[in-house]
């Protein structure tokens, strides 16, 4: 008589079942690694869905873009750069494309150089909008470093020797616009300008100098 019985084995976990008559699926290999493929624009700036189902942005406005780019070479304003851009858009409009949408499709073309790098490395979900595109910009290209550079300059303001009180004002008038969130009032600024440790209040024909809101909304 056998001794030996079988012994069942024990249930198999449903993931391993074969059914049958089913094809295995085969197994990825290392060389399917290698095969080139395209998935779409997952990175860089990119407007949101736009109702326009038929629009056109002539050639001739993207070159126009093309003309002045920012490269992020460290020695360019990233915010004379914005102004420009946006003085552009605003002398022509598309219909049915709203203008910031138009913005964030022209703005790519530009950027040159390490910028436009950057902005092809940009993971597309992060730039919802044109006030998002112009917050990462000026987080790459204007450092804290230059920031803090920027409202030293300010706040240690003294007129040249051979400088006029309009030519010193000027002067500090282009360190905030170059830093336009230097965090100061324009009350502060005005106050610490004027102070008489900072700049002579006088002409050379003696008449007394003063700075008003007025020239600094006309500067």
């Amino acid at each position: 008589m056998d001794n030996h019985k079988s012994i069942p084995l024990p249930p198999q976990p449903p993931e391993l079942v074969q059914p049958p008559n089913q094809a295995q699926v085969a197994t990825p290999t290392v060389g399917d690694c290698d095969v080139l493929h395209y998935d779409g624009f997952s990175y860089g700036i990119h407007p949101p869905p736009i109702e326009a189902h038929a629009y056109e942005i002539k050639p001739s406005l993207i070159r126009l873009i093309q003309s002045s780019k920012f490269l992020g070479n460290g020695l360019e304003n990233p915010y004379d750069h914005l102004d420009y851009f946006d003085r552009l858009c605003s002398t022509f409009r598309i219909c049915g494309v709203p203008k910031d949408s138009i913005k964030l499709i022209l703005f790519p073309f530009s950027l040159g150089g390490k910028a436009s790098q950057w902005e092809r490395a940009i993971p597309s979900h992060l730039v919802n909008s044109w006030d998002d595109c112009k917050r990462v910009f000026l987080l790459r290209f204007y450092p804290i470093q230059r920031t803090h550079q920027m409202r030293r300059s300010i706040l240690s303001f003294q007129q040249g020797s051979h400088e006029t009180f309009h030519e010193a004002w000027e002067r500090l008038r282009g360190y905030t616009r170059d830093c336009s969130h230097h965090g100061f009032t324009r009350e502060a600024i005005l106050s610490h300008f004027q102070s008489p440790k900072r700049v002579c209040m006088k002409t050379s024909s003696g008449q007394l100098c003063k700075i008003s809101w007025i020239d600094w909304k006309s500067s």
